[in-house]
């Protein structure tokens, strides 16, 4: 009898330290938005071991999800938590506080949160817009220019209230006043060929407007542009609409040149001319002689 009881004691030392491990397991998932969007998302938790395997919930900014596995042990398993996405939107995953991933939420024995009774695990998903390329092409249109010459160097300003990759806050001199957070970019092109550069801007939910500006043009110059559609014109500025998985812009600027010479005469025209003045030479030289 002492023998038996020895033996279910020691099996219960045995089970005991995984009874504890393997127990319910709780998930908070929170989202953030940089530009305050207020989609609905949907988002996934996998694990490989307690019940129930796989779950899935809508979550919005402000409003999360907490999951909840029944016998998970992170020691035999692994949970990983994913979102569907926002299109337009990179996703950055935050497990308890840890590394950012690009990918998704991993939870197991090496960053797992312990505490009494087990403590709840932490997923923060923020999205970010992704950068949305401003193309412009620059043309010249130099017929009718003679041989005149025409300064073919251009330089344009792109201004707006998303972000700027590679830009920086706009001078106040720029914008006529303070920039209050204008983020301004300088594109140059050295023409006459038609030359092509962009810039990639953050748009922010809702839409952001980007500025187009060519600076410097002779005033023999004409400037048009076509951004597509109806946004086309004439004028040395132009002005598009980005929006969080919406389209790259395209514009392009055309530069025509226009000068007023001074009308010339052909050769027959010459000589009617010296025959004129030939005339008009010798009635005189024969008048006052």
């Amino acid at each position: 009898m002492n023998l038996k009881r020895a033996f279910l004691i020691l099996i219960a030392a045995l089970l005991l330290p995984g009874m504890a491990m393997a127990q319910d397991a709780r998930f908070l998932v929170s989202k953030n938005f940089i530009d305050d969007n207020d989609a609905s998302i949907e988002v996934m938790i996998s694990c490989n071991t307690g019940v129930p395997l796989e779950q899935s919930a809508t979550i919005s900014q402000g409003n999360g999800v907490g999951f909840v596995v029944a016998g998970f042990d992170p020691d035999l398993g692994t949970c990983t938590i994913t979102e569907d996405g926002e299109a337009g939107y990179t996703g950055s995953y935050l497990a308890n506080a840890g590394v950012a991933n690009p990918i998704s939420c991993v939870f197991d024995s090496s960053n797992w949160n312990t505490g009494e009774g087990g403590a709840d695990q932490t997923c923060v998903i923020t999205n970010a817009a992704t950068p949305i390329q401003v193309t412009i092409t620059k043309a010249w249109n130099m017929e009718g220019a003679g041989g005149e010459a025409v300064d073919t160097n251009s330089v344009f300003r792109i201004t707006s209230e998303g972000e700027i990759t590679g830009g920086g806050t706009c001078p106040d001199a720029a914008v006529g006043g303070p920039s209050n957070g204008l983020d301004c970019a300088i594109l140059s092109f050295s023409g006459p060929l038609p030359e092509t550069d962009s810039v990639l801007v953050t748009p922010a939910d809702g839409g952001t407007s980007v500025l187009i500006q060519e600076l410097n043009f002779d005033s023999s110059v004409e400037v048009s542009y076509d951004c597509g559609g109806t946004n086309s014109g004439t004028g040395n500025s132009a002005s598009v609409t980005i929006v969080p998985g919406g389209p790259a812009p395209t514009c392009a600027f055309t530069n025509t040149v226009f000068f007023e010479g001074i009308p010339t005469l052909n050769q027959y025209g010459m000589a009617i001319l010296a025959l004129l003045m030939l005339g008009v030479g010798f009635v005189g030289f024969r008048r006052f002689a």
